[in-house]
């Protein structure tokens, strides 16, 4: 036993050599010392983890650590550990082993069943992984995240309010429609900060409890690995099933800021302060300064008319490009490859609750009593110098809401209520769509007010009537 016990030393002291750079028979493992620091572990649970490491990397430790165990398989039981740390100097607490096992760095058995002599633990494949320099994110966590280091094109204003919560650690929340800004928002935030964004898509998470606590936990590590901070893209989808699981796993074990983009405003139970910000559509001189980061080179008349649409920073990026692809280059396009690419992006959003009508008829068409035809001239100059009206002489800052135009359009069939709002719609260069209000209306409760909700976002962002 004496011999055993000699030859571990022997062993551990090697271990802590290759791991700390000191000798080069392993030089990635040196990596795994880094990772400890970012990381803030004790001592005790640093020379744990090096132990169990150490066992992966060589045979010999791991014999040793079966026979101190009295393991069948080949590695190290829990009090094993604790008795290979001690020998090092270090007295291997409970605290130690649960923080070891909320980063996701170890993995052990803990079936009550299971004698506490004979529980077994290991490092877990990814902090093996590390330990070799295979500096990438963790594949399974790469499935469902990614990355985002890179500063936007165009410099968006920043609401004090998101830096001020990125600042004070807080959990900062972005509301509004897909596609409306809400996660660019958030990341130039971050960059601004010198911090990276990993962008967690809540929609492809796991569902069983166990897995999704195991992904949280791993999130976590990753972004303390990476010195990045996370965030929960649509956080709505977990927030009914699995906020206390969010709660304990990422709120409470991540120390930093917490980001978060939702679709509504939400009262969340949080044990950091909570931050939201509804995104609105960006003023014109900013959309157009959008439109010329990614159309640079086009013509001026392009620019402008296109600054024109009210559409979210999501749908002027999409559709740019997608009208960039369809001119044949930024040097060919003209405003309709613009509004080609608008109608298509909005046809997308709002397929299955609307369709998109082609009115091909002209005002001659139309006959009405001077009195009705001078309201509609009136709805149509409304709509078309809302810009001037809301932005350039500033009347959006003080009506604050219900800045869109509505109109009632009532009359038996036939008498030209779609033909009007046809030609309305034509008259401006906007598109038209029929809402199927039987495709609208659920009989299961929140879902008719969710699809009326995803219509007239999709709406306000694509520029429709």
């Amino acid at each position: 036993m004496q011999d055993a016990k000699a030859r571990l030393n022997a062993r551990i002291e090697w271990a802590r050599q290759v791991l700390t750079g000191s000798v080069t028979s392993n030089p990635g493992a040196a990596f795994l010392d880094g990772i400890c620091t970012r990381l803030a572990l004790s001592e005790a649970a640093r020379d744990a983890l090096w132990l169990l490491v150490a066992s992966e990397i060589d045979l010999g430790i791991a014999r040793i650590a079966q026979s101190l165990s009295g393991l069948d398989s080949i590695g190290f039981s829990v009090p094993g550990l604790r008795e290979a740390t001690s020998r090092i100097g270090h007295e291997l607490s409970s605290g130690d082993l649960e923080a070891l096992v909320e980063l996701a760095l170890v993995e052990t058995t803990t079936e009550s069943r299971v004698p506490a002599a004979l529980r077994w633990i290991k490092a877990s494949d990814r902090v093996v992984e590390l330990a070799r320099e295979a500096l990438r994110l963790d594949p399974r966590i790469a499935r469902i995240a990614e990355i985002v280091a890179v500063t936007p094109s165009v410099a968006l204003p920043i609401p004090a309010e998101l830096g001020d919560g990125i600042d004070r650690d807080a959990l900062v929340i972005t509301v509004g429609a897909a596609g409306s800004g809400r996660r660019s928002l958030l990341v130039a935030a971050a960059l601004e900060r010198a911090a990276g964004v990993l962008v967690v898509r809540c929609r492809e998470l796991e569902r069983d409890a166990e897995l999704f606590v195991q992904q949280m936990r791993a999130i976590v590590r990753e972004c303390c690995l990476f010195g990045v901070v996370p965030l929960f893209a649509e956080l709505e989808l977990v927030v009914e099933s699995r906020w206390t699981e969010v709660e304990r796993e990422v709120l409470k074990a991540f120390t930093g800021p917490v980001l978060a983009t939702m679709s509504a405003s939400e009262t969340l139970r949080a044990s950091r302060a909570v931050v939201q910000h509804r995104v609105v559509a960006p003023e014109r001189s900013t959309r157009r300064l959008l439109w010329n980061a990614i159309l640079e080179g086009a013509s001026d008349d392009v620019l402008d008319g296109a600054a024109e649409l009210v559409l979210s920073p999501g749908t002027i990026e999409q559709c740019a490009r997608s009208a960039a692809s369809r001119a044949g280059g930024v040097e060919n396009i003209t405003l309709e490859h613009v509004r080609c690419a608008v109608t298509y992006a909005h046809d997308q959003k709002l397929s299955g609750l609307a369709t998109r009508i082609d009115w091909r008829g002209s005002w001659d068409d139309l006959v009405l009593p001077a009195d009705q035809f001078e309201l509609v001239v009136e709805l149509v100059s409304r709509v078309r110098h809302r810009n001037q009206v809301l932005e350039r002489w500033g009347f959006a800052n003080k009506l604050g809401r219900g800045t869109g135009t509505a109109a009632l359009i009532s009359g038996p069939p036939g008498t030209g209520k779609t033909m009007v709002a046809g030609l309305i719609a034509g008259e401006l260069g906007l598109d038209l769509y029929q809402v199927d209000l039987s495709r609208v209306v659920s009989k299961y409760i929140g879902e008719t007010e969710k699809n009326l909700a995803t219509l007239f976002d999709a709406a306000e962002s694509g520029h429709a009537v």
